[in-house]
């Protein structure tokens, strides 16, 4: 088999699991949001809602590490990349939790001018996958 054949098939059952994780995400999603509707604790459906796009995001990145993995070098951390970019998306993603975990004292710790944004859940949903991504993209190898 030709190299651009094993690329094509590791591609097609890379896409085919990210597409059966994302959709029993959903799925499962939805049963929590309807849970959540029916009991009025909504608590599992935000966490669920916080986490399942950084584990996307995470998984997007894995193909990109897995490459990284087979070279020859020492592994180190871009903390810049980590710390300018990581924190402010965990932050945003994990906003809904850390509301939960704390009370209304968080809504002091966010910035005013992101307040219209903060109001869609995209917002929420972007930055986890971002943060996702970018935890394994932050570890690299020095060859």
């Amino acid at each position: 088999m030709s190299k651009n054949v094993k690329k094509v098939i590791y591609y097609i059952i890379f896409v085919l699991i990210f597409y059966i994780i994302f959709y029993w995400g959903v799925k499962y999603g939805n049963y929590l949001h309807d849970i959540a509707k029916s009991t009025y604790i909504r608590t599992s459906f935000m966490i669920y809602n916080s986490l399942f796009p950084i584990m996307l995001g995470l998984l997007i990145g894995l193909h990109n590490f897995i490459n990284r993995a087979k070279t020859q070098g020492k592994w180190k951390v871009n903390w810049i990349k980590l710390v300018i970019v990581g924190m402010p998306t965990l932050y945003i993603g994990l906003f809904s939790v850390l509301f939960i975990l704390s009370g209304e004292i968080f809504v002091l710790l966010y910035p005013r001018f992101l307040l219209p944004a903060f109001q869609q859940e995209i917002f929420y949903t972007i930055s986890g996958f971002i943060f996702g991504y970018i935890i394994l993209d932050s570890i690299e190898k020095n060859a």
